[in-house]
């Protein structure tokens, strides 16, 4: 991770206005980093590639349906405040141009 924000969600999220957490829980929604590794099979980024994270992975068009908040960071899953995450490559965006 190269950098992460703190936003109002976030804050919603940590005094339980989204969900109740339960420990461990790794808050922060919004990030961007540079990719170490990727994993078997992905084509769409390689080592070095400066990417952010899209803020909720499975809404790709249309309304916004109450399942998707199991998918953002920091909220449905663990979120960004850590030195190094695993993350789907299609939770990625590229900040390189290259995809």
């Amino acid at each position: 991770m190269r950098a992460a924000s703190l936003n109002f969600r976030d804050l919603l999220v940590m005094c339980d206005g989204f969900r109740s957490l339960t420990a461990p829980f790794v808050p922060l929604s919004d990030a961007a980093g540079e990719i170490a590794e990727v994993g078997a099979g992905v084509s769409s980024f390689q080592p070095g590639d400066r990417v952010v994270a899209a803020f909720s992975p499975q809404w790709r068009n249309g309304p916004f349906e109450p399942g998707y908040r199991e998918t953002v960071p920091g909220g449905g899953v663990d979120g960004f405040l850590a030195e190094r995450v695993v993350v789907q490559a299609d939770a990625l965006v590229s900040l390189s141009g290259r995809i």
